[in-house]
């Protein structure tokens, strides 16, 4: 098998890496040009491949090593070297925050993990920048050296196993490379519609949903190796319908799309078919579209597309983290920028080192260089990472201070955590989760999503000095409302919200509670019956109406109701302002008059609620004098931008109930004043 340079595919790597960064420039005709990615993805499993076999034929073997040094000194030194310069810009150019999140996922970049870090942290590719983080872009670099050491396995594996049975064993490694990749592909594919419906961010992160769109660029080397070639019609066709299906996914699909899924074969295929209709195709042959991919620019910035690709993301995020702007101006000047470190990264770093002479001669010399610096990188972020770690701390007064690290982590209470009582995403069925004091026969509800989760200890507290059972009836993201809403991060509709929302309402109506606490997120956007999402005064009554609705259904019970109003909205992220600013937690503040705008419950705050209904709003122990605020001088108050924080809570506790007792009546707490219907 022979390989001949095709300066169609730089030209197709130029379409793929401009297409990302039009789409992370925000540019909306751009809305799809995530997919330049899966377009990487192909060329990298057809070259990769088409080298493996091409050695495996001329020398019967494959020296692993060589290979694996080819790849070190193509990849690693030029994304070592963004990393660090990266990390130096934000310290430089950005807030003590950042750097810190920078420097803690600049490890987890050098280590070619950082694909599965955003998994764990559930990370939405098509959310903010900022908190995506600096290195997000490194998700596909990750995936492609997992999918290197997945093949090396498989060639390794066929090629030893093979040798012992036959001795003219090449063209059997083939076949069984093959068909193991073919077997392997086909689970990839079917994990990556299942997770891109379970949990998108498996589904775009994860290698095992991924390694099919090699494969499929693998196939076209296989297909060169076994003589298969396209005559000139149906290169013609392939090559058409091929720049057609890249063309539609770049322009029309966009971030609402449960991606990859189907979504992927548009793509994947498009690109695969444009690689097809140019193997063992003479350059005299190529047809109008190849001479445009092959033309000096296309494949000028397709050579460079490498370095473009690892600079953009970092000079985009730096550029509007400094700008006030993203405008025209702004996005030629960052694109602009991005191409001249691009063009020195390639001419000074990228280009020297792949051809050095005297690395090329010293496999085990690149190997242990490149490890060495990768080593160094990840000791060095770990240690910087601790070091300033002290420095991610919240100083409120010369006497008071938090962990910003810590107020983070610890976001729901211990109970609710210990006992998973605050359900998942796609969590359906609720444990017991009874607490308060236990042994009583009189029963409270907490019904809601975070925002009624964020209650816990005070509801806690107030049911074991009341004599109350409280059961914790809460789950992210879903409203108690009766509302359909598309949910983002598994782009789709919520459904198991609706389902676990009936089922606590029958376990209402079987249990018949004393009271129910209701609370809810505010900002929730409604679906109509045809699946779109409500606006304006559309959406408000579709709220009101959803609240009405429930809030009925709980009354007819026999239960009384509390809707607890929402929480304040701040402007930017509490904990990482409170760093900066230290000893004036009132620079943190946003004005009431935004901040409080709009909140649930929409049905109740314009009108007087029945006796049976009331509205707890403890809006004054979040915002005064005009300002809603992120801390006070001895509490951090929000934890953040809409969440208060547990130890804010506790001193709550006191007036909470006050305000209980005036709403529904003193006596109505009083252990012994009703008799109410046990649940067991």
């Amino acid at each position: 098998m022979t390989i001949t340079y095709r300066a169609d595919i730089d030209g197709l790597r130029f379409v793929a890496v401009f297409s990302v960064l039009l789409f992370h420039a925000n540019i909306s005709s751009f809305a799809g040009g995530f997919v330049g990615v899966d377009i990487f993805f192909v060329i990298s499993g057809f070259l990769i491949t088409s080298l493996l076999l091409k050695e495996l034929d001329a020398n019967g073997r494959i020296d692993f090593i060589e290979f694996w040094a080819r790849r070190t000194r193509r990849l690693v030194p030029i994304a070592l070297f963004v990393i660090f310069s990266t990390l130096i810009a934000t310290y430089y150019l950005l807030s003590m925050p950042e750097f810190y999140y920078a420097i803690r996922d600049s490890f987890w970049a050098a280590t070619y993990l950082i694909n599965w870090v955003n998994v764990q942290s559930a990370v939405q590719y098509f959310g903010d920048g900022n908190e995506q983080g600096i290195f997000i872009h490194y998700w596909s670099l990750a995936v492609e050296e997992q999918f290197y050491v997945f093949i090396t396995l498989i060639f390794i594996i066929s090629i030893y196993s093979i040798k012992v049975f036959f001795e003219n064993y090449c063209r059997y490694v083939v076949k069984t490379v093959f068909l193991n990749l073919a077997v392997v592909s086909v689970l990839s594919f079917f994990l990556g519609l299942y997770y891109s419906h379970e949990s998108q961010p498996v589904a775009f992160f994860g290698t095992p949903s991924r390694i099919w769109q090699f494969f499929v660029g693998s196939a076209l080397s296989f297909m060169g190796h076994f003589g298969i070639v396209l005559g000139s019609r149906l290169r013609f066709w392939s090559l058409w319908i091929g720049t057609f299906l890249i063309a539609y996914s770049v322009f029309f699909f966009d971030a609402t799309l449960a991606y990859p899924s189907f979504f992927a074969l548009y793509p994947t295929l498009g690109a695969s078919l444009i690689i097809l209709a140019g193997i063992k195709l003479p350059v005299s042959e190529e047809f109008f579209l190849q001479r445009i991919l092959s033309a000096k620019w296309p494949v000028r910035v397709g050579r460079i597309s490498y370095s473009l690709y690892l600079w953009h993301w970092p000079v985009f995020v730096i550029w509007k983290s400094r700008s006030e702007t993203w405008g025209p101006l702004d996005i030629s000047g960052a694109i602009l920028l991005t191409l001249l470190l691009s063009v020195a990264g390639y001419l000074l770093i990228e280009k020297p080192v792949r051809y050095s002479a005297f690395l090329r001669a010293r496999k085990f010399v690149t190997l242990g260089s490149a490890l060495l610096l990768s080593t160094v990188v990840v000791i060095s972020s770990s240690e910087i990472e601790e070091e300033i770690r002290d420095l991610n701390v919240i100083y409120l007064s010369e006497s008071v201070n938090y962990s910003s690290t810590g107020i983070r982590q610890n976001s729901l209470a211990a109970s609710l955590v210990e006992t998973s009582c605050h359900l998942s995403l796609q969590a359906v069925a609720h444990p017991t989760c009874a607490f308060g004091q236990l042994s009583s026969d009189r029963k409270m509800v907490l019904f809601g999503d975070s925002h009624a989760a964020q209650w816990f200890l005070v509801l806690d507290e107030f049911a074991k000095s009341n004599d109350f059972r409280l059961l914790a009836r809460t789950k992210t993201s879903c409203a108690p409302i009766d509302i359909r809403v598309w949910h983002d991060p598994l782009k789709r509709r919520y459904e198991e919200c609706e389902t676990w929302r009936e089922a606590i309402l029958r376990e209402i109506e079987r249990l018949k509670p004393d009271i129910v606490f209701m609370s809810s997120f505010s900002g929730y956007e409604p679906l109509d019956a045809e699946g779109v999402a409500l606006n304006g005064a559309s959406r408000l009554d579709s709220l009101a109406r959803g609240e009405r609705d429930v809030i009925n259904r709980i009354s007819r019970t026999g239960a009384k109701v509390a809707f607890l109003a929402d929480t304040p909205r701040l402007d930017e992220d509490p904990l990482d302002c409170l760093i900066i600013n230290p000893l004036r937690p009132e620079r943190c503040a946003t004005p009431s008059s935004k901040a409080v705008l709009e909140r649930a419950p929409w049905s109740l705050m314009e009108q007087q609620p029945g006796s049976n209904v009331q509205v707890v709003d403890m809006i004054d122990r979040f915002c005064w004098d005009g300002l809603c605020h992120a801390a006070n001088s001895e509490y951090i108050i929000m934890r953040d931008r809409h969440h208060f924080t547990l130890a804010y809570s506790r001193t709550l506790i006191s007036e909470f109930g006050e305000r209980l007792n005036q709403l529904f009546g003193s006596s109505f707490f009083l252990a012994n004043e009703k008799d109410s219907v046990s649940d067991n």
